[in-house]
C-alpha cells in the first residue's frame, strides 16, 4: 500500500488476474494519486484485450474492466484532468460522465451522492527522522559489545530505515 504507485506502474501489474486487481485497487490505503490508478487500469485494460485477442477499443477496455472500473475514484481526480483525460478516453459511460461533470462543475452537489467517493488515506502520511544519537558517528558499542536500542511509540509507526 505504500508503494502503491510504483506497484501499479511496473509492468507485472498488467499481467494480474482481475480478482488480484481488485485485492490491490480497492484499498483504501493505497498510497497514490486516482489519476494514475486509472491509467494504471487502462494499462491493465488494453493488455487484458490483447490476451482476449481482441481490439483495445474503448467498449471492450471497459467490458474487461468490468466492476474494477467502479472502484477508481472518479470523483476525487482533479477535474481538468477528468475532463481532459478520462472523459475524452469514452470508457466511461456518457451518464457516468454527465454524473462526475456535475460533481465537478454543479455548485450545488447535494442531490449527486451516488458519484461521490472518499479520497485515499496512506497509513503514514509524514515522514519524520528520529536521530537519537546525533553525535555518534559509529555504532553504538560499549567495548567489543555491539549494543541495541529498543523503543515505543504512542501511535503505529513505520520504521523506515535505520
Amino acid at each position: 500500500m505504500d508503494n502503491g504507485s510504483s506497484v501499479l506502474k511496473h509492468s507485472s501489474f498488467r499481467n494480474l488476474s482481475s480478482e488480484c486487481v481488485e485485492i490491490v485497487i480497492s484499498q483504501d490505503e493505497l498510497c497514490m494519486k486516482e489519476e494514475e490508478i486509472y491509467e494504471a487500469m487502462k494499462d491493465w485494460a488494453g493488455t487484458e484485450c490483447a490476451r482476449k485477442s481482441i481490439q483495445p477499443s474503448a467498449e471492450n477496455m471497459r467490458q474487461v474492466m468490468g466492476g474494477l472500473k467502479d472502484l477508481i475514484r472518479f470523483s476525487v481526480m482533479h477535474g481538468k484532468y477528468f475532463t481532459d483525460i478520462v472523459a475524452g478516453d469514452n470508457i466511461l459511460s456518457d451518464k457516468e460522465k454527465v454524473s462526475l461533470f456535475r460533481h465537478f462543475f454543479s455548485s450545488n452537489n447535494s442531490g449527486n451522492t451516488e458519484s461521490l467517493q472518499r479520497e485515499r488515506k496512506p497509513r503514514f502520511q509524514e515522514k519524520q527522522r528520529l536521530v537519537r544519537f546525533p553525535n555518534l558517528g559509529a555504532p553504538l558499542s560499549i567495548g567489543s559489545v555491539l549494543q541495541a536500542i529498543d523503543f515505543k511509540s504512542s501511535k503505529e509507526v513505520l520504521l523506515h530505515g535505520i
